[in-house]
């Protein structure tokens, strides 16, 4: 194989596992289940009520704005929210498990 191959193999790989990490980033069940009881609260609400601003929230949750938008940076840092004008919950895709072809004639055998 030559190393120009070589390396662009290396390079596809780089991207792919990059890409998986970026995914990792974004919220799960697991993850929202791991918040704080405040921080999963919020998650929840903005969840609800679609894309939202953070006057929008304090008025919801009747709590101070400044607190909010603290709340809310570190949702963002953690990859749990993405940051327009607006808030939105940024979910992580659901992982497909791809089985073995093999698995369909061990089924067909046991029928």
């Amino acid at each position: 194989m030559s190393a120009a191959r070589k390396k662009n193999i290396f390079s596809m790989l780089q991207e792919e596992i990059a890409s998986r990490e970026k995914e990792e980033e974004r919220l799960s069940p697991a993850a929202l289940l791991a918040l704080p009881d405040n921080l999963r609260e919020l998650i929840l609400r903005i969840t609800r009520l679609g894309e939202v601003t953070p006057a929008q929230l304090a008025q919801e949750l009747g709590q101070e704005e400044t607190e909010i938008k603290k709340m809310l940076s570190e949702l963002v840092e953690k990859g749990y929210l993405r940051e327009e004008k607006t808030y939105r919950v940024a979910f992580g895709r659901r992982r497909t498990t791809k089985l073995p072809q093999s698995i369909w004639e061990s089924l067909e055998k046991k029928i």
